[in-house]
């Protein structure tokens, strides 16, 4: 049955009522009843605290958002500024393929344009494709997916994706920033772009050809570089904003 305050309606931790009923043992239950009323004195304030946390993260989020849409119009804006070009000549298609078994770690790619567990793993994956650090991937297929194409970016180890997956990567770091280009296809605008480029009847899709006929404005290489440093100062301020208020509500929960 759970520890219930009285007077505060508040569940106590099992192991704080142990402590309790511990210090009832060795100090008397005197001195338990004062813990015990402290406690109930503070449980108010301590959930107010909790409730303040939450607050301030839920209006972090929705500040969070606003300034994500500015950063993806200022991209917008950019085609405005500089010549739209296709990037096929900028990249390159690669088909790596798994034989050896030597990469463990299989990935699906998620329309957040994030690498994430696939949703299933194949029983031959000598056929999976690798996708090297640095590299592109991307789900060809672009029905049934949310309106949106999944492509990613991979920073992380090199990693599988399904055989149908495509899988790219920029041949001149010189004239485009991966990232920045990472910036450009994950805007509303690109995953409409996608869908209305795909092409199919029972399964619509994305193809290499339509890839390589995408456009993109390219600034100066030192721009582009400027414009992905903002972006990754705004997103890691927004993370670690939120990681402080989780790790305060936490603390603030464990107490009692």
């Amino acid at each position: 049955m759970p520890n219930v305050n009285p007077r505060t309606n508040l569940t106590l931790k099992p192991e704080l009522h142990d402590l309790i009923q511990e210090t009832a043992d060795h100090l008397g239950l005197k001195r338990a009843q004062l813990i015990t009323n402290l406690l109930e004195e503070f449980a108010p304030q301590l959930e107010k605290m909790c409730f303040a946390f939450r607050e301030i993260k839920e209006q972090n989020e929705a500040k969070a958002a606003p300034l994500m849409q500015v950063c993806q119009s200022y991209i917008q804006e950019l085609k405005h500024k500089y010549p739209l070009q296709e990037i096929g000549p900028y990249i390159e298609e690669c088909d790596e393929r798994n034989v050896d078994l030597s990469v463990r770690l299989s990935q699906g790619i998620a329309n957040t344009k994030v690498f994430q567990a696939p949703k299933q793993v194949a029983l031959n994956s000598k056929s999976d494709k690798i996708v090297r650090t640095g590299q592109f991937g991307y789900n060809r297929a672009t029905t049934r997916n949310g309106e949106k194409i999944s492509i990613a970016y991979r920073t992380g180890a090199d990693c599988t994706v399904s055989s149908a997956y495509g899988v790219f990567k920029i041949t001149n770091e010189d004239i485009i920033e991966p990232y920045f280009l990472w910036m450009w296809v994950s805007r509303p605008e690109f995953d409409r772009y996608a869908r209305f480029k795909s092409h199919g009847s029972a399964r619509e899709i994305f193809d290499w050809g339509e890839m390589c006929d995408t456009e993109l404005p390219i600034p100066s290489i030192e721009k582009q570089k400027e414009i992905v440093k903002e972006y990754h100062i705004l997103v890691d301020r927004i993370t670690l904003n939120n990681q402080l208020i989780s790790k305060l509500e936490e603390t603030a929960q464990n107490i009692y």
